[in-house]
């Protein structure tokens, strides 16, 4: 790995004397990405996907070539498994309301868990509720999953499991293995959210073997507006485009006869964000500089250090363990009182649910205050964290 300051060079954001510990909100853009949009705009921006032009046409194959990258990446052997939505949110809820819908059946039900982001949540549960349908909501136990209660929730019954691939309050990474063998043994399909996941973990399609997946852009160095929805191609074919609009369409007969082009571009309704997806590619190059496991080994070094010092000062709750995400409480103070504090010294972090709230619900507290390191914080500070928290506790306790 480069040396750290050497990487810090890369963001900009930071160089103005910012502290960003919110990497799990969204990582920080590197310098290659932000060039990248730009450079569309100046030299390409044109529509993608329609117009007759040389230009468009060559524009075209460069945006699509990203989708050839991104399924290279994640060893998805065929491109057209790799479907370009807005977000997370928006790749779960095509899932939802174009599989899911179409194949429910009165004795179905859907498992998901207590540790899931309202984004692999609220779909599922309004679902279910429309439609009648059980939905089995698996408890935690020391703050993860409950393992024997997962494997007894799904059953024969089990249409599909939505699950994190790591939580975003914990940092704690989901083992996935148990959850896929239970669902292969059943014949349920699984859908695995790897928004947290995606930065910290080499994703292997192959090995993992998901019905489908999902992640945003923003989570992996790259830019705001895009997401990710992989699928097996079967599901993918069989999938109900859940918006209608341009250039999903090849042709029409008899004025109502609609004819759709075959995936990826049957699910990829209206004008899709080509220089969101240009500016992706960047990332993958970007990356290559970088060793998932010794960035993550800096990484956790880091974290423990944090856990190590949060511990020692006393009257804190540590929910995690040493990892990219390290939640606590102060006790006796609420986590947006201790905002200020952390304004002050120019440190960004996340206070609160986290778009997490089903992780509160048998605990006194109501949220957490979340750090969320990257590749590019260091020990100094870690260290300048440490005093707002002895100010906060100095203050109010």
């Amino acid at each position: 790995m480069k040396a750290n300051i050497e990487i810090r060079k890369e963001f900009p954001f930071i160089n103005q004397g910012i502290i960003y510990m919110d990497s799990a909100a969204t990582s920080l853009k590197p310098n290659c990405v932000i060039d990248s949009q730009s450079e569309y705009y100046k030299t390409m921006t044109v529509n993608v996907g329609r117009g007759s032009s040389i230009h468009n046409f060559n524009t075209t194959n460069i945006v699509e070539k990203t989708r050839n990258t991104i399924a290279q990446y994640l060893n998805i052997t065929d491109e057209t498994q790799v479907i370009f939505t807005q977000n997370s949110t928006d790749s779960i809820n095509m899932v939802a309301n174009g599989w899911v819908r179409q194949n429910i059946t009165s004795n179905s039900n859907i498992v998901i868990t207590q540790l899931e982001h309202h984004s692999n949540y609220v779909p599922w549960i309004e679902l279910c509720k429309e439609l009648n349908i059980e939905c089995r909501i698996v408890p935690l136990e020391n703050y993860e999953i409950n393992y024997s209660k997962l494997i007894e929730y799904i059953n024969e019954h089990t249409l599909i499991t939505a699950i994190t691939g790591m939580s975003n309050i914990t940092g704690i990474e989901t083992n996935l293995e148990v959850v896929t063998n239970r669902c292969r043994e059943v014949g349920s399909k699984i859908i695995i959210d790897a928004a947290q996941l995606i930065v910290h973990k080499r994703i292997d399609i192959q090995q993992l073997d998901p019905d489908f997946l999902v992640f945003s852009a923003h989570k992996l160095y790259g830019p705001f507006g895009l997401g990710i929805l992989y699928g097996k191609k079967n599901l993918l074919e069989e999938m109900t485009p859940v918006r209608y609009g341009g250039n999903m369409v090849s042709y029409t007969s008899n004025l109502t006869n609609i004819h759709y082009k075959d995936i990826p571009f049957r699910l990829e309704s209206g004008t899709q964000n080509p220089a969101a997806i240009y500016s992706f590619s960047s990332v993958f190059n970007f990356i290559k500089d970088y060793d998932i496991e010794e960035t993550e080994n800096y990484i956790k070094g880091l974290s423990t250090y944090l856990i190590h010092k949060l511990k020692e000062e006393g009257d804190i709750i540590v929910y995690s363990q040493p990892g990219s995400i390290i939640s606590f409480n102060i006790q006796g103070v609420h986590p947006h009182d201790a905002s200020q504090f952390f304004d002050e010294k120019n440190i960004i972090l996340r206070t609160g649910n986290l778009c997490a709230s089903p992780f509160f619900a048998n605990l006194e507290e109501s949220g957490v205050i979340r750090v969320s390191l990257g590749v590019h914080n260091n020990i100094e500070e870690i260290d300048t964290l440490l005093i707002a928290i002895k100010e906060i506790k100095g203050f109010f306790l």
